[in-house]
C-alpha cells in the first residue's frame, strides 16, 4: 500500500507540475521508470529496428562519441542543432516507430549504449573497454601512489566512481567532467602556479 501510494502520488505530481492528463502523466512515469540504463539496453537488444553490427542503418545525428560529449558547446556556438539530443531519445524514436517521446524528459544512458549505437557493436565495445581499462589503470596508480598533486585532483571523479562508472553513466558524466570539473581544476592550478611559483605537492 505504501509503494502504491508513492506511485499514485508521483503520477499526480507529474500531472500537476507538467500540466498533463493522468494518462499522459502515467505514460511519462513509466517512460522514466522503464527506459533507464539497463532496461534500455535490453530494449535495444530485443528490438529488430536497431542494428549494432558495424553501425546503425538509420541516420544518426552524432558522427562519433566525441561529438556527443561536445554537444553542449557545438549547440552553443551554433555549429550544430540536435533534435534527438541524447542517444536514449534516439533509441526510443526508433523503437516506437518514429513517435518522438517526451521532449522534456530523457531517460538515463550509459557509455556502452552510446558507443554501440554510434559506432556499432564491435567498435563501440572496444571503445568502452579501452575507457574501462584506462579507469582501472588510473584508479590503481593514484591509490597506490599516496601523492596528492594536480594529476591526482584531475582524476578524482574517476577514482571515486571507479572504472565501473562506464556502465552506469554516459555523456552527462563526460560533459560535466570536461567542461565543468576539469576546466575549473586547470584554471585553479594555473592561478596557483603563477601566484606561489612553487610545488604544492602534498606527501604522506
Amino acid at each position: 500500500m505504501i509503494v502504491l501510494s508513492l506511485i499514485l502520488f508521483t503520477i499526480f505530481l507529474f500531472s500537476y507540475i507538467f500540466d498533463l492528463s493522468l494518462i499522459a502523466a502515467y505514460e511519462l512515469f513509466s517512460f522514466r521508470l522503464f527506459n533507464i540504463s539497463y532496461d534500455l539496453a535490453f530494449r535495444v537488444i530485443n528490438s529488430d529496428r536497431v542494428f549494432l553490427d558495424l553501425g546503425n542503418s538509420f541516420p544518426l545525428e552524432f558522427n562519433n562519441i566525441i561529438e556527443l560529449w561536445l554537444k553542449p558547446i557545438l549547440e552553443r556556438v551554433g555549429f550544430a542543432s540536435y533534435k534527438l539530443d541524447t542517444i536514449p531519445k534516439y533509441i526510443d524514436y526508433l523503437i516506437t516507430g518514429g513517435e518522438l517521446g517526451y521532449g522534456f524528459s530523457s531517460p538515463n544512458s550509459s557509455l556502452f549504449i552510446e558507443t554501440t549505437i554510434i559506432h556499432g557493436r564491435f567498435l563501440g565495445s572496444m571503445i568502452t573497454s579501452f575507457i574501462l581499462l584506462f579507469g582501472v589503470y588510473v584508479r590503481r596508480r593514484f591509490i597506490e601512489s599516496r601523492v596528492v598533486d594536480t594529476s591526482f585532483i584531475i582524476f578524482i571523479p574517476l577514482i571515486l566512481k571507479g572504472p565501473i562508472f562506464c556502465f552506469n553513466v554516459g555523456s552527462s558524466f563526460f560533459t560535466g567532467y570536461l567542461f565543468c570539473y576539469l576546466s575549473i581544476v586547470l584554471i585553479c592550478d594555473f592561478l596557483i602556479q603563477i601566484t606561489y611559483r612553487k610545488n604544492y605537492i602534498l606527501k604522506e
